[in-house]
């Protein structure tokens, strides 16, 4: 082997090593879970990040190498068809399940995921993102639930409202009538024998019953 090839060589070493140091400092300081899944049946975990088992609800010493996949879901059954997908298309993106943590309790993740072909077999490993949505998803559910809330108390109010306009035009339409039988009756009393006082209070009570009309 010639000096040229040897150089060349180093100089791939040592580019593959820094985009290797890169991809680990990238991988341990993000706030995501990153983990890589060996070939199928199992899919254990080949390697993850820091993040990925505190998700989980892990100590930071403990590992989640040679688990399968199928043990960190509260649903086993969900996972067929996560590996139904990537063999189809290759990846997975936004997808949401549940992770099993430690202690038993689940937390929901968005996963972003994609498949790294082998040469005999459809998956040789598999690259994954998974982004703790469980408080955004009781967020948006509470938020729902108050829109809900919001939405059946204005329903009632107009409802309310619009008994409250027919109680007021029904009110006002016997109010109405009244008057307008006392209007009557003083026409009538006006008629009879002409006595000055009494005559002065039946046209103060007309005006009354006048003005009572026209305000309602």
């Amino acid at each position: 082997m010639d000096k040229k090839n040897t150089g060349e060589e180093i100089n791939h070493q040592d580019t593959l090593r820094e985009y290797q140091e890169k991809y680990r400092i990238l991988t341990e300081m993000m706030p995501l879970g990153a983990f890589r899944l060996g070939p199928a049946p199992d899919y254990r975990v080949v390697s993850a990040n820091r993040m990925f088992p505190q998700m989980l609800g892990f100590d930071s010493g403990d590992t989640l190498e040679g688990i399968s996949v199928k043990d960190l879901l509260i649903d086993p059954a969900h996972w067929q068809q996560i590996e139904t997908d990537l063999v189809r298309d290759g990846s997975v993106t936004r997808r949401e399940l549940q992770l099993k943590q430690k202690e038993g309790s689940g937390i929901l993740v968005a996963l972003n995921a994609r498949v790294v072909p082998g040469t005999n077999v459809p998956i040789a490993w598999i690259d994954g993102i998974a982004e703790d949505v469980t408080e955004r998803k009781v967020l948006e559910m509470e938020m729902h639930y108050h829109e809900e809330e919001v939405s059946r108390y204005v329903l009632a109010l107009t409802r309310a409202n619009e008994k409250l306009n027919l109680l007021s035009s029904i009110t006002r339409h016997d109010i109405l009538n009244q008057l307008t039988a006392l209007s009557g009756y003083l026409e009538l009393m006006g008629e009879g024998p002409k006595n000055p006082q009494i005559q002065k209070y039946i046209d103060i009570e007309k005006r009354i019953a006048q003005t009572g009309s026209v305000e309602t």
